[in-house]
């Protein structure tokens, strides 16, 4: 079973009372410097917010559906301080991680900052898989109840700037040919972090995470919620809209 938060773009997995996050892009405003957009103690913050939603959904690990780090190859010093800042501050808690595709040599990063935290291509709890979503799910991912991926940053228009979206996806036609169980469901998690932008409906979202491209899952029926939980109805004729 699982369960969005509301208000958040954090989704409650049971039994094993996990919570997941994706794509907390630490470092990112390292990068956003070079525009002239400052933001101070970003990585900070990020975890300040993650650790209130974790305390208050009473989870008993933390599950980061990739992309922990902006660099794409080895972080730079000031980017693994904001590293070590944003795992210092969650404390004790279990942590996994599921690698993204900007998350090379994270493993070692975190060895080499004295972080103990699990770091797999993909992780598999008993009704459900986590992964980041730049590849393609696994067997034994696609023989779960739900697979659950971040990557595609998705959003849809807003009123004064965009909104953040989960994508809840069925069985699409390919789904036989791959081994898709019948009645499972594919995930889409929104960017935990507030710095990241995002990929709307409309634009290449589909052809941005593989489950959609090879069609395991059908991006057209799927369903679109906000972060408060509201149906705001199917992908493919709010992509036709935006």
């Amino acid at each position: 079973m699982i369960k969005f938060i509301k208000g958040t773009p954090a989704v409650f997995v049971e039994p094993e009372n996990a919570l997941v996050v994706g794509d907390m892009h630490l470092g990112k405003e390292l990068a956003m410097r070079n525009s002239g957009i400052y933001f101070a103690d970003a990585a900070k913050s990020i975890a300040t917010e993650l650790l209130k939603i974790y305390e208050n959904s009473n989870a008993s690990r933390l599950i980061l559906l990739g992309d922990v780090k902006e660099s794409i190859a080895y972080p730079p010093t000031e980017e693994r301080r904001s590293i070590l800042d944003f795992f210092h501050l969650l404390g004790d808690i279990r942590i996994s991680i599921a690698k993204g595709n900007h998350d090379a040599h994270l493993a070692e990063v975190l060895h080499d900052l004295g972080i103990d935290a699990e770091v797999k291509h993909e992780i598999n709890l008993r009704q459900a898989s986590l992964m980041h979503g730049n590849s393609m799910p696994s067997e034994e991912a696609l023989g779960k109840r739900h697979v659950i991926m971040a990557h595609g940053h998705a959003v849809v228009r807003g009123v004064d700037s965009d909104k953040k979206i989960w994508i809840v996806a069925g069985p699409g036609k390919g789904s036989k040919r791959y081994g898709v169980r019948k009645n499972s469901k594919l995930v889409i998690a929104p960017a935990f972090s507030r710095l990241i932008g995002g990929t709307r409906l409309s634009q290449s979202l589909k052809q941005f995470i593989p489950a959609f491209r090879n069609d395991l899952f059908d991006f057209k029926s799927s369903i679109v919620y906000d972060l408060e939980k509201k149906l705001l109805g199917k992908a493919d004729d709010i992509a036709s809209e935006d």
